[in-house]
């Protein structure tokens, strides 16, 4: 999700789409202690790119579905000047996550999907009474909306475009903190 937020930021400041690895985040940012293969701590990710100055490209360092022992990151890094970052708290304001997405644009989110129904979600709002009890995945915010007088966060997720709505979720906004 945090590559994700970052490759959506370069799209905005340079107009190309540069597919970012996620594997180099995997192999390489152990120093961080970003929690790579047990969902990952999005800040400290942040943390290790602004630390290198870039990223490897998907198509220099591919994605393995697996932590491999050794780095193997590329000297011809995507640069990226990243001056910062910062912490959005919408637990009890929604409104500032949504000015933060307006102002910004994609924004990388930790929302809680332990449950049967958010896996299983194909399409509609999402909400579920049990969720939110704890963040244990990243996800990134492109956009809000409402429908019906409900409204709700347009959150792209990692499953593939064969889950949801082609990858994407609909979380209800207008009933709480869904979901972290």
């Amino acid at each position: 999700a945090t590559v994700g937020a970052v490759e959506s930021q370069l799209f905005i400041k340079t107009g190309k789409l540069i597919q970012l690895s996620e594997q180099e985040i995997i192999d390489c940012a152990d120093d961080f202690n970003a929690l790579q293969c047990s969902g990952g701590i999005g800040f400290r990710v942040f943390d290790y790119i602004k630390h290198i100055g870039g990223l490897s490209s998907s198509s220099d360092y591919p994605y393995e579905e697996k932590a491999n022992e050794r780095c193997k990151a590329v000297d011809n890094k995507v640069k990226i000047n990243m001056k910062g970052y910062g912490l959005v708290d919408s637990e009890d304001d929604d409104e500032m996550l949504k000015k933060a997405i307006f102002k910004n644009g994609p924004i990388m989110v930790s929302i809680d999907i332990d449950h049967e129904s958010f896996m299983r979600y194909s399409e509609g709002i999402y909400y579920d009474d049990n969720c939110g009890e704890e963040v244990n995945h990243g996800a990134i915010v492109v956009g809000y909306g409402s429908e019906s007088g409900e409204g709700y966060w347009i959150i792209k997720n990692s499953f593939g475009d064969k889950w949801g709505e082609d990858g994407y979720v609909r979380i209800s906004k207008t009933r709480g903190n869904a979901c972290s």
